[in-house]
């Protein structure tokens, strides 16, 4: 139906994509195992947020293979460098700036 990414550089963008999953929002959770990170696209391609890097602490992942996603919307994450799968909760996106409430103004009397 329709393609996105491309082998260039950009956060939205692909080195070596090994895995998509995708979530109950709709949203695709692709891990990319030579930029190390986890990358969340909306139902419509667009890049939302990414996650990740390379190491082998809690939060990095080394060499990102595959990926799953629960019913309560955890990920789960097998690392062929790391020899191990990380667990992450349901993805909290940043609120975008265009959404953010501004503080109220104070009025001088």
């Amino acid at each position: 139906l329709f393609g996105f990414g491309a082998h260039q550089l950009g956060a939205e963008n692909f080195s070596l994509p090994e895995a998509v999953a995708v979530d109950s929002k709709g949203r695709m959770v692709v891990v990319d195992a030579l930029r190390h990170e986890i990358k969340v696209f909306a139902p419509d391609g667009r890049f939302l947020d990414r996650f990740g890097g390379s190491g082998f602490r809690p939060g990095q992942v080394a060499g990102p293979c595959d990926v799953a996603i629960d019913e309560q919307d955890r990920i789960f994450v097998a690392e062929r460098s790391g020899g191990r799968v990380q667990v992450f909760g349901e993805i909290e996106l940043p609120v975008p700036p265009s959404q953010r409430r501004r503080p109220a103004r104070r009025v001088r009397e």
